[in-house]
């Protein structure tokens, strides 16, 4: 399976420089973990481990999973434009009768960028669309399902607190946990003492961070794509039957 690099790297956060170590940091699964930085040796404890308990836990994304998954960033999009496309009207109607002020210039040039931007991004409509057939499915969509699931696991069989990233919810002491757990297994073996605490240091949640909730209620009760869905319809059709009106 391929590594979850990806999103590894977009949930945790690493020097702007790759900070250069011995070569031999650690051992997982049985194989050595030999690079040259610290970043590429923490994503690739992360994927390998994190790949191998979803294959452990069968937390493979179904068909399911993925179709909520593409209905979702379908919808969000097509609201997104709409919304964008309104406001932009709504400006140039405003400056019609009078000077749109500082704040409302850049508005618009914002909204306008955002509109160009989404309205560019044909390879990613295109790569939603494969979707409709699960042996085409993009790499990091299928990823980004898999690393929910892995999460939603972990949460519930160790709990503890979740930060909450742009990324999404990250059940920062459930990683913990997981990690001493396979070091206890000898599933990871680290050889490198500076490697070691780093690694440790980068998942032990900062408890005094504003994003920090020792006592989440239910956050990993389904994906936010899935919670979000009903919502977003109703959005939608709201502005559809005013566009009829």
């Amino acid at each position: 399976m391929k590594l979850i690099t990806y999103f590894i790297f977009s949930i945790i956060t690493f020097p702007a420089a790759a900070e250069q170590i011995d070569k031999h940091l650690a051992t997982v699964l049985g194989k050595p973990v030999e690079v040259q930085d610290i970043n590429s040796g923490n994503r690739e404890v992360f994927t390998t481990l994190f790949n191998h308990y979803a294959e452990l836990n069968n937390l493979i994304p179904t068909h399911d999973d993925l179709k909520k998954y593409n209905e979702f960033k379908k919808l969000s999009r097509e609201l997104d434009i709409k919304e964008l496309k309104i406001t932009i009207e709504e400006l140039k109607t405003l400056e019609a009768s009078r000077a749109l002020s500082k704040a409302e210039l850049k508005k618009r040039e914002v909204n306008t960028k955002i509109l160009s931007h989404y309205q560019n991004q044909r390879h990613q409509v295109a790569a939603l669309k494969q979707i409709q057939n699960q042996d085409h499915v993009p790499d990091f969509l299928r990823d980004l399902v898999q690393i929910w699931k892995i999460n939603q696991s972990l949460y519930k069989k160790y709990g503890g607190g979740v930060v909450f990233q742009q990324a999404g919810l990250e059940p920062i002491d459930a990683w913990f946990a997981f990690f001493k757990n396979e070091v206890n297994n000898g599933n990871l073996v680290f050889h490198n003492k500076d490697f070691e605490d780093q690694f440790w240091n980068k998942i032990t949640p900062n408890k005094t961070h504003w994003s920090y909730n020792a006592e989440p209620k239910s956050p990993f009760k389904e994906p936010i794509w899935v919670a979000a869905l009903d919502k977003i319809k109703t959005k939608l059709n709201k502005l559809k039957q005013s566009e009829n009106n």
